[in-house]
């Protein structure tokens, strides 16, 4: 085997064609061994106490790693056609990971085939979508008296008083407002809901910010620091005195 350096630019686009080929129709025949090692507990006659503790200590996987490939195993066991996807490479461990919790003998094939293709990202979206519509199918719809007696509001940090006689309570009816709450001395927390329009300017600006835009607290501090900057009198520069 030639050394990566000594190939010609066609070879080393073809050799790694041909790795990234034999990688994932090797993937499917690992998920399925690792599937049949927890099914006969083979980890735990090793001495693991779990699958994960196996995937990190004996197979040298990282942490996310090892999640990933046993949250797929576990699926594709119940759900044979997921082989095929990572075979094809329309699907990818991280996708199949996150679809996991949602998949069931109902759903499994036409999710899968909605998720094809599809980035990290968009597949994030569908996730809560699907969490969102779960959520909701389980909540119990309040009687329109109820919702009139409870229609009331709450500063931030304050709880709702228990409804009378068993009724709904406020949460239950209203989405969560925006708060901001002392989680601990000198640590705020803060909660607020967003669009897909709001992530994408923030990933913009988390561009543009580089180094000094990692974490979101960064981004937003930035971002207020220079709104303040222009648009706070108390921080507008008084000009100097011309003399006479």
């Amino acid at each position: 085997m030639k050394s990566p350096s000594g190939l010609t630019d066609q070879e080393l686009v073809f050799e790694l064609d041909g790795l990234a080929r034999r990688e994932r129709e090797a993937l499917p025949h690992f998920l399925a061994c690792l599937s049949e090692v927890e099914r006969r507990g083979l980890h735990l006659d090793l001495g693991h106490h779990n699958l994960f503790d196996y995937c990190v200590g004996r197979l040298k996987f990282s942490e996310g790693a090892a999640m990933r490939r046993i949250q797929s195993a576990r699926a594709a066991a119940k759900h044979a056609e997921i082989y095929a996807y990572l075979r094809d490479g329309e699907l990818n461990l991280g996708v199949v990971a996150l679809l996991a919790p949602h998949l069931s003998s109902d759903n499994a094939s036409s999710l899968l085939d909605r998720a094809r293709g599809k980035s990290k990202r968009e597949i994030e979206t569908l996730v809560v979508e699907l969490a969102h519509a779960k959520a909701e199918s389980k909540r119990i719809p309040p009687k329109m008296e109820q919702c009139e007696q409870n229609e009331l509001t709450f500063l931030p940090g304050e709880s709702a008083p228990a409804p009378p006689n068993g009724g709904v309570s406020v949460q239950e009816i209203r989405p969560r407002r925006d708060a901001i709450r002392l989680e601990s001395p000198g640590v705020l927390k803060i909660v607020f809901r967003a669009g897909p329009s709001f992530r994408e300017k923030l990933e913009r600006v988390r561009g543009l910010l580089g180094r000094r835009g990692g974490r979101l607290e960064e981004i937003l501090d930035a971002v207020l620091e220079d709104y303040l900057n222009r648009r706070d009198p108390s921080r507008r520069k008084i000009p100097a005195r011309r003399g006479p």
